[in-house]
């Protein structure tokens, strides 16, 4: 968080000239040496090649594990970059690598160290940032909770193979170090470890210099600056706060102690490797049109950020950041990219966005080996949750146009805008103030901090549309190449059409079902299921190859649980695919003509992912498709977690062409987040769909385009099947995570009961 006091640049300058003074006094007249040794061991046995530091000095563990370091009585710490493939441990959700130097016992301090073997492969793993959470008294520790409740449902959507991390970029506490530890306690509900970096309202701004306001930060969370590795990722964290001793004022820089360490630990991280640095403060100003004055720049950037940047000459850098409490994206270089985070407090626990527009929130990061992919999570709202969209006049600057605020966007998303379905190209991008946070933070308006104000921010966008009454649909597409779509219309949408006036025959029985209830790790029953094996893409150009094996199909925990995974295969019929999968059919086991079928299904995510809940006509192998008749009671493609179609495929209306119609969560929900029942009620002359009881597509024989054949006059056998790509989805992203699961909970059918 930025300080909102000033002081003339001749001051800072007096005091850097002050430390740079004191820096000069000999070593020996005010200094201890200590040799540190000691040993880095997993279950006893010696780690070779561990990098261990006090900050200062560096050191690499020998073949046994063993090190000696020469350090100084005003070094507090001895600690280590953990390898990739191990974990240190964790106390209070808060990773413990690092010891005290003891420098009042003798010059020898023995500190040994004990790491775990991680039992999961770090190589795809996945970490939270999380800025600025900065609770000021107890009761916002109780909002700081929910935020936590938030982070711990997304990390539960991840696969339990996957390692996750946090990262807090600074700012935990508003200048109240009384509250470290209730704040600890509360983020440790999130269920990973939290590494933390300290922001310039962690500080103990009573002390009288730099080199001891981080006295306090120190007590809790360790050194300020380390680093470690996950994967395949090096991960950093500075602390780029520099208090000078003069009141509540600071300057974004690094000193040159820190820096040396840097090019130390450097040394050890291959060339062209994927860095992760976090920080507070942003080293790059970007909050404005305007250029800042001196004083905004030294409180809001890094000063000294070209040693930075020489530094990461030959690595892709990714920095993270915090401080400013709005979100932004900064393309420093051609390998450096700096994200700004918006705060988990919104504006300081006074509203639930941003002074940016931005909800409450952090952001999710995905690595696969070196490649790393993101998306900003707003709390309690859904991951596709990635703009606002606002109606022509709601800023009185542009009174004919309508806004999207894009909170995550760079330079590589892409804004459309949609007039009555005919894409209109790219919406203009300007520096504004979203209309939202400037109702919410006036001048002055807030009783609490005077000083909030709402401010402009660049990722809002604008267009005007050419008709009064035109309906209008905003679609962005991220870096990845997913696409998040809103709706706006000076009319009301359409609504889905009610289902028709109750049949004749509306009361069902029960007649067949599987509830999946077999002992964990068995097989479908084959009394029912028989397994569609094959690579050949089954006409959609699908690319996964479906097997038999319990790989991709078993019985675990009540659920039938079809797994796609990517690996090449090769199958009996000698082709070879990237994927395997499974598809399961009833053909020849059970088939049936009219009633309710429904099941209660929990989806998977991703770019590429193709689950489906269907029927097609016992008549196939004599009529051929479409003639024999499809009903897809569920489709859902990935990259649209809150949709799910129903559609009818017949002679005449099949493919591209089916008759459908798309059902959205509302509230920006997803499938993927919990189970669904999906249904259709069929009878002689039409067919209902419905999701969760709701009715949203109705297909009757009278409907059909004209001369078409209506062929739902006969069996048809059931079928579930979680396809890799294809011609609808497309394929899979490096965005895409492996394993994807579909797990059904029961499937059953049911015919009519009488009147």
């Amino acid at each position: 968080m930025k300080v909102h006091k000033g002081i003339s640049f001749k001051v800072i300058l007096v005091s850097l000239l002050i430390v740079a003074c004191s820096c000069q006094l000999p070593a020996a007249e005010i200094l201890k040496r200590i040799t540190v040794k000691g040993k880095v061991s997993c279950q006893g046995r010696g780690i070779p090649r561990v990098l261990m530091t006090d900050g200062e000095i560096t050191a690499l563990t020998d073949k046994n594990g063993e090190y000696s370091l020469q350090s100084s009585s005003n070094r507090r710490f001895i600690y280590y970059t953990l390898p990739s493939g191990y974990e240190s441990p964790v106390e209070k959700g808060l990773p413990v690598f690092y010891k005290r130097i003891d420098n009042e016992k003798g010059e020898v301090c023995a500190r040994n160290f004990e790491l775990l073997k991680s039992r999961r492969n770090q190589e795809d793993h996945a970490f939270i940032v999380v800025a600025d959470p900065q609770v000021i008294e107890s009761s916002e520790l109780d909002l700081l909770a929910s935020v936590v409740r938030d982070i711990k449902d997304t990390v539960s959507g991840f696969d339990p193979s996957v390692p996750v991390h946090g990262i807090c970029c600074g700012d935990m506490v508003f200048d109240r170090p009384n509250l470290f530890d209730p704040y600890i306690a509360t983020m440790s509900g999130a269920g990973i470890p939290f590494y933390h970096g300290i922001g310039n309202h962690d500080m103990d701004y009573s002390n009288k210099t730099h080199e001891t306001s981080s006295c306090t930060y120190e007590s809790r969370f360790g050194p300020p600056y380390y680093s470690f590795n996950r994967g395949k990722i090096h991960y950093i964290t500075l602390n780029d706060v520099f208090y000078y001793g003069y009141s509540y004022h600071y300057m974004g820089y690094l000193d040159q102690k820190q820096l040396d360490w840097l090019a130390a630990d450097l040394k050890q991280v291959p060339k062209n490797a994927t860095i992760a640095v976090s920080l507070h403060i942003p080293t790059r100003y970007n909050e404005s049109e305007a250029k800042p004055g001196l004083e905004g720049f030294q409180k809001n950037a890094l000063v000294n950020a070209q040693a930075l940047y020489d530094l990461f000459k030959g690595y892709k850098v990714h920095i993270m950041a915090g401080h400013s409490h709005t979100q932004w994206k900064t393309i420093i270089s051609g390998n450096i990219m700096e994200h700004t985070n918006a705060a988990a407090s919104a504006a300081w626990w006074q509203g639930e966005i941003g002074l940016d527009g931005t909800p409450q929130g952090y952001t999710v990061y995905e690595a696969d080996g070196d490649k790393l992919t993101w998306y900003f999570k707003g709390v309690n709202k859904s991951r596709m949750h990635q703009f606002t969209l606002y109606p022509a006049g709601s800023d009185a600057k542009y009174p004919c146009s309508f806004i999207a605020n894009v909170f995550n966007h760079d330079p590589l998303w892409k804004v459309y805008w949609l007039e009555n379905g005919v894409n209109k190209g790219e919406m203009e991008q300007y520096w504004g103030e979203d209309p939202e946070a400037g109702k919410l933070y006036p001048p002055g308006g807030n009783k609490k901090y005077s000083w909030l104000s709402a401010g402009e921010t660049h990722h809002l966008f604008k267009a005007e549309p050419t008709e009064q009454d035109a309906d209008v649909s905003v679609m962005v597409v991220d870096r990845f190449g997913t696409a998040y779509t809103q709706h706006l219309s000076s009319k009301a949408p359409p609504a889905a059409p009610e289902l028709p006036a109750a049949p004749v025959k509306r009361k069902w029985k029960m007649v067949w079902s599987d509830e999946f209830n077999a002992p964990d790790g068995s097989l479908p029953d084959p009394a029912k299921w028989c397994f569609d094996v094959g690579g050949h893409g089954f006409g959609n150009h699908q690319l996964e190859y479906d097997t038999a094996r319990p790989e991709n199909t078993i019985i675990h925990k009540g659920n039938l649980v079809i797994t796609a995974c990517r690996e090449k295969y090769t199958g009996p019929d000698g082709v070879t695919r990237d994927y395997t999968s499974a598809r399961l059919k009833s053909d020849k086991l059970y088939s049936q003509k009219y009633g309710r079928i429904e099941a209660r299904i929990k989806l998977p995510e991703g770019q590429g992912m193709w689950p489906a809940f269907w029927m097609l006509g016992n008549d196939i192998d004599q009529a051929g498709w479409p003639s024999c008749g499809e009903i897809d009671i569920m489709e859902n493609v990935g990259n649209k977690p809150s949709s799910a179609y129903g559609t009818i495929h017949g002679p005449g209306y099949s493919g591209s062409k089916g008759i459908s119609r798309e059902f959205i969560l509302p509230s920006g929900r997803k499938f993927s987040d919990d189970y669904h029942v999906f249904s259709v009620e069929w009878e002689p002359d039409s067919i209902r769909f419905s999701v969760d009881g709701k009715g949203y597509h109705t297909v009757s024989r009278a409907s059909l385009p004209e001369g078409a054949r209506w062929v739902y006059d006969h069996p048809f056998f059931l079928l579930v099947n979680l396809a890799v790509g294809g011609d609808w989805p497309g394929p899979p992203e490096e965005t895409t995570r492996f394993p994807q699961k579909m797990l059904v909970d029961w499937i059953r059918a049911y015919e009519a009961a009488g009147e």
